[in-house]
């Protein structure tokens, strides 16, 4: 039977391999530079010791030190080369989604020094089509639009453009390119003479947000020079934290100082407000603004100055709690004050005596009942044992003011007392 010519290849499995080789020759390359970086590194300061020695022993003038010092400048300068390269090693290339998009990735440097915070702006068209900042390392990736001449600029901190493309790079659909800007020595872009220019459209894509962390989407807001307006929350248990909704929608049109809404996910919980010192009916307009209810009131005995107001909530300021749920709160009221039942015999014989006194005297300053009252004289036997005490005692326990008043207040409640046959 004759031999069969077909030739059996897995074509798919195939593509799926070449397409894998990049990424595994990154990852290949990545792992070798890592291994090599402790080994880079012992060998510089080995050098360095050995000019060191050398200088020690022969004498800072000594040929031997210029020659190892030379050695050294030279392998400082492969050192650096190698960092650069470890670098890049480190920068992911984008994963390009889009249909028709391609991805572009590298490093901003300045010499072998990373520029970090840098905005990488990507035109196609005339028009901005995609951005994002430089990382720890300078390194960036972009999505952009393929088929079309891409020209990258470079905004630094400041607001100053240090670099912009002359002619771009133009890239099929799925095909990514490194890009490394290197910002030494490169003159900055001219800028437009003075004078009737044509309108410039300042417009750029918004970005997308939904999605984001709260915290991300509005480090972009502010880093495309947007304005945050209006915040609100839904609640969406899973996506609590995150953007679930924005106005503009992503890729529409805005330019700077815009402002752009946002809707924060949130849980089914609310932030509890401190009411502590409010009146009830004011923490019930503060606890309803918060989405939460007034709860369950208990009263506590107060001294005067803390009656009314709120001492105490459950839960307390600061904590999380469930939205439409109710919050306690224990309420100040003013301390009674239990005052003895005065014997009705009593109460006859002090009303008299100060009857008497108002009506004979100019200069009384005391309320005799009050007085006697707070005094805590509720018996006729009381009374007795107080008329019987010596009239500065009398003075001082009653605070009348002067002798004269207090020997006019004795003689009526006695006055009074004899008359009244108590």
């Amino acid at each position: 039977m004759a031999a069969s010519n077909k030739l059996d290849v897995d074509f798919d499995g195939l593509a799926k391999d070449f397409g894998r080789i990049d990424e595994v020759s990154q990852r290949v390359r990545l792992a070798g530079y890592g291994l090599a970086a402790p080994l880079v590194q012992v060998r510089e300061r080995q050098m360095e010791r050995e000019v060191a020695r050398t200088a020690a022993r022969k004498g800072a003038d000594d040929p031997e030190v210029a020659t190892r010092k030379a050695a050294l400048v030279r392998a400082q300068e492969r050192f650096g080369l190698f960092r650069a390269e470890l670098g890049r090693a480190q920068i992911q290339p984008p994963d390009v989604k889009g249909e028709n998009a391609a991805g572009l990735w590298g490093r901003v440097v300045r010499g072998n020094k990373p520029v970090v915070d840098a905005s990488v702006i990507a035109s196609a068209s005339g028009k901005r089509a995609a951005f994002t900042c430089t990382d720890s390392k300078g390194g960036f990736k972009l999505e952009v639009p393929a088929g079309q001449a891409v020209m990258l600029s470079i905004v630094l901190k400041d607001g100053s453009e240090a670099f912009r493309d002359r002619d771009g790079d133009t890239l099929q659909p799925g095909q990514v390119a490194f890009r490394e800007i290197d910002l030494a020595g490169v003159a900055p872009p001219c800028k437009e003479p003075p004078g009737d220019q044509p309108p410039k459209d300042d417009s750029f894509p918004m970005v997308q947000l939904i999605g984001q962390h709260e915290p991300d989407a509005q480090k972009l807001i502010k880093a495309q020079g947007l304005l945050l307006g209006d915040r609100s929350t839904k609640v969406n248990v899973e996506q609590a934290g995150r953007v679930i909704d924005q106005k503009p929608v992503a890729t529409t049109k805005v330019r700077a100082g815009d402002t752009v809404a946002i809707v924060v996910a949130t849980d089914d919980k609310v932030d509890v407000p401190s009411v502590l010192g409010m009146t009830p009916k004011d923490a019930e307009v503060v606890l309803l603004k918060a989405e939460l209810k007034p709860g369950k009131i208990t009263e506590t005995p107060v001294e005067a100055e803390k009656a009314g107001i709120v001492l105490n909530q459950a839960p307390v300021a600061g904590d999380r709690a469930a939205r439409k749920s109710e919050v306690a709160m224990e309420v100040g009221v003013k301390r009674q004050v239990t005052t003895p039942t005065a014997d009705p015999k009593l109460a006859r014989v002090v009303d008299l005596a100060a009857t008497r006194l108002r009506d004979g005297a100019t200069d009384a300053t005391i309320d005799l009942p009050a007085a006697l009252q707070k005094l805590k004289v509720i018996t006729l036997a009381d009374l007795d044992k107080l008329t019987a005490l010596d009239r500065n005692d009398v003075r001082d326990k009653l605070a009348i003011r002067t002798l004269a008043e207090t020997d006019r207040t004795i003689a009526a409640l006695k006055k009074a007392r004899k008359e009244l046959g108590e």
